[in-house]
């Protein structure tokens, strides 16, 4: 016999994983009942409460570590939400695409000259701007599930989301071009890297879903393995981006519009993703908790308030105006601009991708979006939320329960 464990004694790394886990879940349950808020803010409050900013629980490298659940968790709802665009819309409807551009456009060119005014580098300004066209993917995604939204802004706002999201990450594969320009890199590094990232991401993405389609996964009659099937592929795409130096986020998005157009009567995932699948949203939006520290608030300082003023102004005027001319009530299409407005886990993901190109350069662009990040992963799911259920589309007792 080995005796009684000594006390105090030391819990691993697993067990602090469990404990946040179960703390996520309390925080969401607290969240819902009590307070009348998106689960999602209860994940990301456990996640900081106990991530590295604050008590510690959790060792400040469990981002790294679990760094591929993260990325399958963003890339799987990514590529829901890409299966769940149909493009045809824009065809039947060309002012849905001049929507998005003017909603986009408007975002990017605003956040790019209020931090031009701040004198930051030509690059830095575009790299912030690229991620600030972004709506997050992950979080629209999660409270139009949990709300049971439907209708046509609800379907606007994916169309929106996707489209904005796919601009997002080709502006920001061009404002690395600006960087490495701006790094004395040469012209070759600065056009060849941005193309490769842009054109092998498409590439990949295609592969996928001709793959999918040709093997007839959606006419799968078990729920299960046909989920089963596109988490296998969702993983398998994500670790060829990353292992291959691709847009995880653009060749998971792509791949799930190409293969809704391929299928027009797609249907893969079940309502709450499965058991797997809503764990590894309880992990994304848990663990982006953690990485955020309430010192980015400090450290970004005027620039992040600014950003998000500045960018919410942009978003909410862009979809305001445009989407009436695109058919949308003006009831509705006030409150599109504020379902808009999130930021997470992807800006997360390309605010540290750009500022790991070079290691003098980023902390800047870190500080701001960071900072900016922390704000909306407590504010985003609370104004998509209000947004649903003000338009009319939500229908939030309907197994608020679930995950």
């Amino acid at each position: 016999m080995n005796g009684l464990p000594s006390l105090p004694f030391e819990i691993d790394a697993f067990g602090r994983v469990a404990l946040l886990l179960i703390a996520a879940i309390a925080g969401a349950e607290v969240c819902e009942r009590w307070l009348r808020l998106p689960r999602l803010v209860g994940y990301v409050l456990a996640g900081l409460l106990l991530g590295p900013a604050v008590l510690a629980w959790v060792p400040p490298g469990i981002t790294g570590d679990l760094r591929p659940l993260v990325l399958l968790g963003l890339g799987l709802l990514l590529f829901e939400l890409g299966s769940r665009v149909d493009l045809r819309w824009l065809r039947h409807n060309p002012m849905l695409i001049v929507s998005s551009l003017v909603e986009s456009g408007l975002s990017f060119a605003a956040t790019y000259l209020f931090l031009a005014w701040f004198d930051l580098a030509s690059a830095s300004c575009a790299a912030v701007a690229a991620i600030a066209v972004a709506t997050s993917p992950a979080v629209v995604m999660r409270i139009v599930a949990e709300n049971h939204a439907r209708g046509q802004m609800t379907e606007r706002l994916m169309l929106m989301t996707a489209l904005n999201s796919l601009y997002a990450i080709l502006l920001l594969e061009i404002s690395v071009g600006m960087v490495h320009l701006d790094r004395n890199a040469g012209l070759l590094q600065a056009i060849a890297d941005p193309a490769y990232s842009a054109f092998g991401s498409f590439l990949l993405a295609a592969a996928m879903a001709y793959g999918m389609h040709l093997a007839r996964f959606s006419q799968l009659q078990r729920e299960s393995e046909r989920f089963a099937l596109v988490l296998a592929v969702v993983l398998l795409g994500t670790t060829l981006a990353d292992r291959l130096g691709l847009s995880v986020p653009m060749a998971l998005l792509c791949g799930g519009m190409i293969l809704r157009t391929l299928s027009q009567r797609l249907h893969l995932f079940p309502e709450h993703f499965g058991a797997a699948g809503a764990l590894l949203v309880i992990i994304l939006f848990t663990l982006t908790g953690v990485a955020l520290d309430p010192r980015q608030i400090a450290a970004g300082g005027l620039m992040s308030i600014g950003l998000l003023l500045i960018r919410g102004l942009a978003k909410y005027f862009g979809a305001y105006v445009s989407a009436g001319h695109g058919g949308l009530v003006p009831d509705k299409a006030v409150w599109l601009g504020v379902a808009l407005l999130p930021m997470s886990s992807l800006a997360v993901l390309q605010a540290h991708e750009v500022a790991g190109l070079y290691a003098d350069f980023g902390d800047e662009i870190l500080a701001i979006v960071l900072g900016a990040v922390l704000i909306m992963e407590l504010l985003g799911p609370v104004a998509i939320q209000l947004a649903l259920r003000r338009s009319g589309e939500a229908m939030p007792h309907r197994g608020e329960g679930e995950v």
